[in-house]
């Protein structure tokens, strides 16, 4: 099984994920990380006794994730550039910066914002209602 392997995003932009596998009680966790803080993440799990090239296939299959973006960027009429929300949802992961212990970041599209920066993201969904929903990283989403 490599220790590394490249993934392009929806922009053609090349990620290189490094690949860690853990052994939890009678399961095999393989999670993979964009080399540098704070990007995209994805993680498998299976029973011990599960083939790990079969988990490992899983896990690049996971990244194909990377073709769907939650955020586009634009251009005001002013000049001044705006990222906003595409559609009526988001999907990320939650993080933290080990030097800010108050609150966690959101890793969106595969870069990290602050709980302030996706509140201003937020605010053209005014008077909406809002589901959170946590999922561990290996599991799947109903889509």
């Amino acid at each position: 099984m490599p220790k590394t392997f490249s993934a392009d995003d929806v922009n053609g932009v090349q990620r290189i994920f490094e690949v860690e596998r853990q052994i939890i009680g009678t399961a095999i966790l393989l999670t993979t990380r964009e080399r540098w803080e704070h990007g995209y993440e994805f993680a498998v799990d299976g029973e011990l006794v599960a083939d790990l090239h079969t988990l490992f296939d899983q896990l690049k299959e996971k990244t194909k994730r990377l073709s769907k973006t939650y955020l586009e960027t634009g251009e005001c009429p002013s000049g001044e550039p705006y990222i906003s929300v595409k559609g009526e949802h988001l999907k990320g992961v939650l993080s933290y910066i080990e030097t800010n212990s108050e609150a966690p970041i959101v890793i969106l599209d595969g870069k990290p914002y602050t709980w302030k920066e996706v509140g201003r993201l937020l605010q053209a969904f005014g008077g909406y209602q809002v589901k959170i929903e946590m999922k561990d990283l290996a599991d799947e989403w109903d889509e």
